[in-house]
């Protein structure tokens, strides 16, 4: 059997963009239309002792989906996952929400 040469040729180096890379962009790219077709976008005022804005709005409406997602990485992270996770926080925003309008 014929004896073949090893390869002595360097492997080729190929870029790679970093993970999540492309959401990245596509936010940067949200934020800066944003920012063009609404001059004050970034504004935020003070009135009466509170807060107001966009970056206000788009941090308050994110807050609720935040902490529910740091909920969900620390079950992911301890082993504790379960099909019937999603089901649960489900259930229980609904019942708070029902809660909530029956006063």
């Amino acid at each position: 059997m014929p004896q073949s040469l090893p390869d002595t040729t360097p492997p080729k180096r190929r870029f790679r963009w970093p993970t999540g890379m492309p959401q990245l962009a596509a936010l940067l790219l949200v934020l800066l239309v944003d920012s063009l077709v609404a001059p004050h976008f970034w504004q935020v005022v003070l009135q009466d002792g509170r807060l107001f804005g966009s970056p206000i709005d788009i941090l308050n409406r994110a807050a609720p989906v935040a902490l529910l997602a740091i909920g969900m990485t620390l079950v992911i992270a301890t082993g504790g996952i379960d099909l019937s996770v999603g089901a649960v926080m489900a259930i229980a925003g609904a019942t708070t929400a029902a809660m909530t309008v029956a006063g």
